[in-house]
């Protein structure tokens, strides 16, 4: 009897392990069968394809736009004519401000501002005042390669000028205005076409005087000139007859220059 048992216990023991190597087989074959589809599915599927890498002039364009739309609405504060005695110079100032806000910095303007033109800001601003003639001179009472921020409303900068003829008259000077890129020298806006400013330039009793004396001693000297032509007039024309007539009597004795 107890050798039954035992025997039975033996069998049950025996099927059990059966059971349990054929449980961890079938659990290894899935787990093959999972890494295979894994490695499959791996192997088929294809990335969704990203965004194109943008090139260099995709971002500069879109820099460049992105500064513009952030641009502010300006105001330019200039005189389009003002007039100066010939020889003397006179100071002449331009001023650029952001609307609206608080006004920041020097406000005040010399009387030659009169006239008034929208433009952009939001940038380092620059500003040029050249002439069309060689009478004119024009000296920038800055650093020519000074920039101003006008970033915010409120913001101000202002320019300021000498100008000086040597000659009275009318002349054209051009006034030009410039929104750059931060520290670089992109144009954001600039002034198109250049504001056209009217010198107008008198005449002084001391320049008066001066172009008397000049006239006078241009005459004077083209009467010396004259003058000195005539006293010696007398003594070229008798030379000139001497030569002739020595020339005549050479002929009339049958010679030539000297020779027989």
């Amino acid at each position: 009897m107890a050798d039954r048992e035992t025997a039975r216990s033996s069998v049950v023991r025996a099927g059990r392990g059966s059971r349990s190597v054929a449980r961890r087989g079938v659990v290894t074959a899935l787990g093959i069968i999972v890494a295979l589809g894994a490695l499959a599915s791996c192997g088929t599927h294809t990335p969704r394809p990203g965004p194109p890498p943008r090139n260099d002039q995709e971002e500069f364009r879109a820099d460049v736009a992105r500064d513009r739309g952030q641009l502010l609405d300006g105001r330019l504060d200039y005189a389009s004519r003002f007039s100066t005695p010939v020889g003397v110079p006179r100071t002449y100032q331009i001023q650029l401000s952001a609307l609206g806000g608080r006004v920041s910095g020097p406000t005040r303007l010399s009387p030659t501002a009169t006239d008034t033109r929208a433009f952009r800001v939001g940038g380092a601003q620059g500003a040029t005042l050249t002439a069309t003639s060689a009478d004119v001179r024009i000296e920038f009472l800055a650093d020519p390669r000074t920039r101003y921020p006008v970033t915010d409303p409120g913001d101000i900068a202002q320019w300021s000028w000498t100008v000086s003829a040597s000659e009275p008259g009318d002349y054209d000077l051009h006034l030009g205005l410039t929104t750059y890129q931060r520290g670089s020298d992109l144009a954001l806006h600039t002034l198109t076409p250049a504001i056209t400013v009217r010198l107008h330039v008198t005449e002084t009793w001391s320049y008066r005087v001066n172009s008397m004396l000049s006239t006078i001693l241009a005459w004077g000297g083209a009467a010396v000139a004259l003058t000195a032509l005539l006293a010696f007039r007398t003594p070229i024309t008798a030379f000139a007859r001497t030569r002739r007539l020595t020339w005549q009597e050479r002929h009339r004795d049958g010679h030539r220059d000297g020779y027989r």
